[in-house]
């Protein structure tokens, strides 16, 4: 009840300052920028007098591709039913000096002196026993004694220092967690607060049972920035994000998996982002000269294509930037100038298919039945017609669906490959063909 009389009492305060309240004015323009704007769209839709404009939609694909958010989401559960939450805490701990050293060694290689110090996560929940708070603290300083005794903090809703155990945690509110470098364990709730994100934090171990996995994608989604707003080329490390989950198994994962590979809306795939689930780390065979490993850096190597890479579409996206940015004039007609003569080189190649499928995409083949009532005979006669313009506009758009039936088929299919369409009778005679356009002739691989 007190959750929801706080919400209401939250509610009506912007509600006043919106809309005004008694000899203060409303506020004129109002700005929402959410990564979740429902809340803020059902908010807004009760304030009096408000014209909303349209939503502008950033795309989160080109969020990721900008470096502003880590590639890497690494998950962590046990494989077997137990109590694995100490195991997991010790390996977050091993996770967390790992991350650290590794900023170290990055800063020093930069010769940079605002080195990352990154933090991990407690997420426990809601009403957390403070003895199983304090035996993971146990924990994680067993793990990394030289870790300082003032480095744990909390954001509980208390406000005020609370005992875990045999320590003593003061209270930091959240927005003072990035800055506040000397916090590298922070105990919290669910996803701390709205708005709030921390780019250091690095690693995360939820307490969170499987039926909470949405606090978990939310506090996890909100670890995702990197810390210098940027990818740091070469390190998959640097670029990746640790998550612990003690009372979840490979199975009840796959929802949390499948919602932080979407960026949380729940679309398309985020380009470039991966979640590992109990990945097995491969480090260089030692025993291995490092002669070998130099000749290997030395050699050439290109990056593969993604399977749904658009070349023509990336081409001509990049044709549109390159101007754009002052780096080369006329880009766009150089690349058509570019894709012409590929075409050209094709239609040479390919010139006797096209002469036949243009004489062909004109006419149309048939067979004429002749029953012989009196004998009880039946004949079949071909035909050739000359095609009309409808005929050659329906199969435009069949030529790249559908490809021909042998003449053993018992019925009408779908093929894939973009072949001629044949609709084939029951019997296995096809009864009306159409060949398809000059652009699907080229024999199918």
């Amino acid at each position: 009840m007190r959750a929801a009389t706080g919400a209401g009492e939250k509610t009506t305060i912007v509600k006043r300052l919106i809309n005004g309240s008694g000899p203060v004015p409303g506020i004129p323009v109002v700005w929402g920028i959410s990564a979740t704007v429902e809340r803020f769209n059902a908010a807004m839709s009760g304030m009096r007098s408000r014209a909303t404009l349209p939503n502008v939609v950033v795309d989160s694909a080109k969020v990721q591709a900008s470096g502003l958010l880590k590639d890497t989401i690494i998950l962590d559960v046990p494989k077997e039913a137990g109590a694995f939450d100490t195991v997991l805490v010790r390996r977050g701990t091993d996770k967390l000096k790992e991350i650290s050293a590794a900023w170290e060694a990055y800063g020093q290689q930069q010769d940079d002196a605002g080195t990352v110090l990154p933090l991990m996560v407690l997420q426990v929940p809601n009403a957390p026993d403070h003895n199983d708070i304090g035996a993971a603290l146990d924990t994680i300083y067993a793990q990394w004694p030289d870790l300082s005794e003032d480095a744990v903090a909390h954001v509980f809703g208390e406000h005020s220092a609370q005992t875990f155990g045999r320590h003593s945690v003061p209270y930091i509110s959240p927005e003072r967690v990035q800055e506040s470098t000397w916090v590298r364990v922070l105990i919290a709730k669910d996803a701390i607060s709205t708005g709030w994100d921390c780019p250091r934090a690095e690693v995360m171990v939820s307490f969170r049972p499987a039926r909470d996995r949405t606090h978990i994608t939310q506090l996890l989604g909100r670890m995702v920035r990197t810390p210098l707003a940027r990818r740091i080329p070469g390190n998959d490390r640097l670029n990746s994000v640790d998550c612990l989950l003690p009372f979840f198994d490979e199975a009840s994962v796959t929802d949390i998996a499948k919602a932080l590979m979407s960026g949380g809306d729940g679309g398309e795939d985020l380009p470039g982002r991966r979640v590992l689930i109990n990945p097995v780390e491969l480090k260089p065979n030692p025993s291995i000269p490092e002669d070998v490993w130099e000749k290997l850096l030395s050699l050439p190597s290109q990056t593969l294509p993604k399977r749904r890479a658009r070349p023509v579409k990336r081409l001509t996206s990049l044709a549109h930037e390159l101007p754009m940015d002052g780096l080369l004039a006329d880009a766009g007609k150089a690349a058509h100038a570019e894709m012409h003569k590929v075409l050209d080189g094709v239609r040479a190649r390919f010139k006797t298919e096209i002469e036949a499928a243009s004489k062909s995409v004109l006419t149309v083949e048939g067979k004429s039945l002749k029953a012989d009532l009196k004998g009880g005979g039946m004949s079949f006669d071909d035909f050739l017609e000359e095609a009309d313009y409808a005929v050659i506009e329906e199969a435009r758009p069949m030529s790249s669906t559908w490809r021909s039936c042998p003449s053993s088929t018992t019925g009408p299919r779908k093929c894939r490959s973009p072949r001629p369409r044949f609709r084939c009778s029951s019997a296995g005679s096809p009864m009306f063909s159409m060949k398809c356009s000059a652009r699907s002739i080229f024999p199918a691989t």
